[in-house]
């Protein structure tokens, strides 16, 4: 019996021993090991279950690749579960390798590229999660986009000089790359977007050469501590290892393991760029310069440790989720009527946070008006503001006093009036107005509006108080209320409308009219020397009549 057994033993062959072709390329398995000859390219196969040796994965250990192949094709040897090794040390021909083409292979551990090499393809090395070693030659030029994504026990990398781009999510979610370097002399023009998102960086040094750093490259990178620009960089610029560009009035990018809790941005910035402090969990307050004007969208999402922002009456837009899932964020003060991207901005601050507008008025006898409008969120004011919506007719514009609450609705135009020489103040909120906003000619938008049309804006003037033409180097500002006016027959467009709170046609008749002591208007807004026979306002003594 013991015989028998050794016999059999001895002319056994291997399970999963065959030998197949591929492209220009022969493909040989024989105990364990898989060998690619031949010369050329092997074939891309679309569909990994195609190769012919797909029902034999389980017995490849490891793979060889040959002096004259010249490219590994698309999903060439992605799902080995038991590959452990792959030699390129014989492939001095190989220049190119296919997107997936090791991709998920968990048991490879070491990995060194041969030195012809030029372009590592999408996705190549993905997932191969026990990865710790990577050698990529200095012939590369091309890292293709997640290239090595979710390689997470990879700690170092060098990226040769000749490579000239780094391309989406390449290294996203290696948690445990901590070290990339750059070889001297570097060509490197771009890291795009996720390009290093997830990542243990600590630091990373950026090349001179670099022109274009993606959107949200290095978020969600908890102990990145900084991120130094090269000194004769001429697209980026570092302090304290923050990233700025445009002369230092953008900022870019503020690294999540950065120790400071206060920051203050400094004097040059304008903007603060799509996620620059993204995840910053430490940051416990940050300071605006004087001119600050815009935070991009997710500027400060997921700023857990924030409670509070006061901004600037300079800021003029807030972008989407700029502040969303600062989950402590309690208090924020506008001094300002910014765009609103979208209504949802705030989402995830703390449950019964407060946010304000506090706007300073215009100054009319002894009243301040505001025109005021805002597209995404409704805003409550205080008990001592009016609400006037207003209707443009032929007397004007007739304002109408809105009492049921002091709510304004997103998206509605209104005139505020105080009697009291102090700010208005406004504060966010989710309640319902019950106020009716129909027949009102009062708008606003999101955008800028510019002089072109007969556009009328709110403003107080030497010829009077009320809403003007606007000229064509003019524009209404964000937050500010206007109406357009078609005019009749041939009569031009009026330069200004006036306003009335009570008249719904003639209210006065004054017999001094002939005075001279008064400036005289028609209902068009059109100014008279002399006193008109026809309906008028009369202006007099800081006072407005009706004349017939």
């Amino acid at each position: 019996m013991i015989l028998l057994l050794t016999v059999l033993t001895a002319t056994m062959v291997w399970a999963g021993d065959g030998e197949w072709t591929s492209g220009d390329c022969k493909v040989t398995l024989v105990s364990g090991e898989l060998t690619v000859s031949g010369s050329g390219r092997m074939a891309d196969y679309y569909i990994p279950e195609s190769r012919e040796w797909a029902f034999e994965k389980a017995s490849i250990k490891k793979i060889v690749i040959g002096p004259d192949v010249t490219y590994i094709g698309d999903n060439t040897f992605c799902d080995l579960p038991y590959l452990t090794e792959v030699d390129f040390s014989g492939a001095t021909s190989l220049h190119r390798i296919g997107m997936y083409s090791f991709a998920h292979n968990t048991g490879l551990n070491s990995i060194e590229l041969p030195e012809k090499l030029d372009t590592i393809g999408q996705h190549t090395f993905e997932e191969c999660t026990e990865l710790k070693h990577i050698g990529i030659p200095a012939s590369v030029t091309g890292i293709g986009n997640h290239a090595f994504r979710n390689c997470s026990s990879l700690t170092s990398v060098t990226i040769p000089a000749a490579t000239t781009r780094i391309l989406n999510y390449t290294f996203s979610g290696c948690t445990k790359l901590a070290t990339v370097s750059f070889a001297e002399g570097s060509k490197l023009d771009v890291i795009a977007e996720y390009a290093f998102e997830n990542t243990g960086l600590t630091s990373i040094d950026i090349p001179a050469s670099l022109t274009n750093i993606g959107i949200e490259a290095f978020v969600n990178c908890p102990a990145l501590a900084a991120i130094n620009i090269a000194p004769e960089n001429t697209s980026y610029t570092s302090i304290e290892g923050v990233v700025f560009y445009m002369d230092n009035t953008y900022l870019y990018i503020y690294p999540a393991g950065k120790p400071d809790t206060n920051y203050e941005i400094p004097s040059t910035v304008e903007v603060v760029c799509p996620s620059a402090f993204k995840g910053c969990t430490k940051l416990t307050s940050v300071t605006f310069p004087d001119g600050f004007t815009a935070i991009a969208s997710e500027g400060f999402a997921g700023c857990t440790g924030l409670t509070s922002v006061t901004f600037p009456s300079s800021l003029t837009g807030i972008g989407e989720l700029a502040f969303a899932n600062c989950s402590n964020l309690a208090t924020v003060t506008l001094n300002s009527n910014p765009r609103f991207d979208r209504p949802n901005i705030f989402d995830g601050i703390k449950e019964d946070a407060i946010v304000k507008m506090n706007l300073p008025g215009m100054k009319v006898g002894d009243d301040d008006w505001l025109d005021f409008h805002c597209c995404a969120y409704s805003f409550e004011a205080e008990d001592d503001t009016k609400i006037f919506k207003g209707k443009l007719t032929d007397n004007g514009v007739l304002l109408t006093e809105l009492t049921a609450d002091k709510i304004v609705p997103g998206n509605n135009g209104v005139l505020l009036k105080k009697t009291t020489s102090s700010n208005f103040v406004l504060e966010l909120t989710s309640a319902t107005s019950g106020n009716d906003f129909s027949y009102n000619s009062l708008i606003g938008e999101n955008y800028p509006v510019s002089g072109f049309g007969n556009y009328y804006m709110f403003d107080n003037r030497a010829e009077g108080f009320g809403f003007f033409k606007i000229t064509p180097n003019q524009c209404i500002e964000v937050g500010h209320v206007y109406f357009t006016y078609t005019p009749t027959g041939e009569d031009p467009a009026p330069e200004w409308f006036t306003l009335s709170d009570t008249a719904t046609g003639i209210d006065v008749l004054r017999t001094d009219a002939q005075s001279g002591k008064h400036a005289a208007f028609d209902l068009q807004g059109r100014r008279h020397s002399v006193s008109p026979s026809r309906k008028a306002v009369i202006v007099s003594g800081g006072r407005k009549f009706f004349a017939r």
